[in-house]
């Protein structure tokens, strides 16, 4: 899966876009992880069937190791430096995340929209904004005439 995620990442920064590659690559990628996960769900459910069920000790052991290996006990900064302070870590992932969904120059859209599935209709999205636009102009109407009146 890994390889996987390698290759999807290099066609991802490559000079010329291949949509059709990206596209192969991530339901490659779709199916090994589905692969995993079930693997992991039947290794899970034999144990379960060994060791007890939901209302068990062992579940709940198992539900606190998942807890304390899922958690994030710290982060390196851009400057190499490690953070393990909740404020400082915070940070680092709001900065991390506005990096990436921030531009200075983007290009390529077409290429890149043509991967993705549409799932919202022209004709959904014009009745879903007529009606919010329609519900919040009565809203303030009401609230202005209150006001006023």
């Amino acid at each position: 899966m890994q390889e996987l995620q390698l290759q999807l990442e290099s066609v991802n920064e490559a000079e010329e876009f291949d949509g059709e590659k990206y596209k192969n690559l991530e339901n490659n990628l779709k199916e090994a992880s589905k692969e995993e996960e079930r693997y992991w769900r039947d290794k899970c459910r034999a144990d379960w069937l060994k060791l007890g069920d939901k209302n068990t000790s062992f579940f709940h052991a198992e539900t606190t190791q998942r807890r304390s290996q899922n958690k994030i006990r710290g982060l390196e900064n851009e400057n190499g430096e490690w953070k393990e302070e909740e404020y400082e870590v915070e940070h680092i992932v709001l900065g991390y995340f506005a990096g990436i969904y921030t531009s200075s120059c983007p290009y390529g859209f077409e290429e890149v929209l043509n991967c993705v599935q549409q799932w919202v209709t022209l004709a959904m999205n014009a009745s879903k904004i007529g009606v919010r636009i329609g519900s919040e102009f009565k809203k303030e109407w009401v609230d202005g005439k209150a006001s006023n009146g």
